[in-house]
């Protein structure tokens, strides 16, 4: 299904390459299926991409049974203390940040 959206068979690759890859794969049909436009598929591709790179980082490598956790994802990862969302250690929580611009 990438095939429709990507010309580049290395990008084709570099998707299908991540831990999510049949996920996204399988997402771009649901989305082509129920009529969404290219640049709202090519959009919602290159987030998955991403999200599957930064989860992976974390330690994240496979789907469990409920999804992807974050307490798995810390577990394997090996990392204590703030998880996704935090504020503390830097950044504030994606709501903060989004709020910030509004005041």
């Amino acid at each position: 299904m990438l095939e429709h959206f990507f010309v580049k068979p290395s990008t084709i690759d570099r998707i299908r390459g991540t831990w999510l890859g049949p996920q996204i794969d399988g997402y771009v049909e649901w989305l082509e299926t129920n009529g969404y436009a290219r640049p709202t598929i090519l959009r919602r591709v290159s987030h998955a991409y991403h999200f599957a790179a930064f989860a992976q980082k974390r330690g994240c490598t496979e789907i469990g049974e409920h999804g992807i956790s974050k307490e798995a994802c810390n577990a394997k990862s090996g990392r204590v203390g703030p998880t996704f969302g935090s504020s503390a250690g830097g950044n504030p929580p994606l709501t903060e940040r989004a709020n910030a611009g509004r005041q």
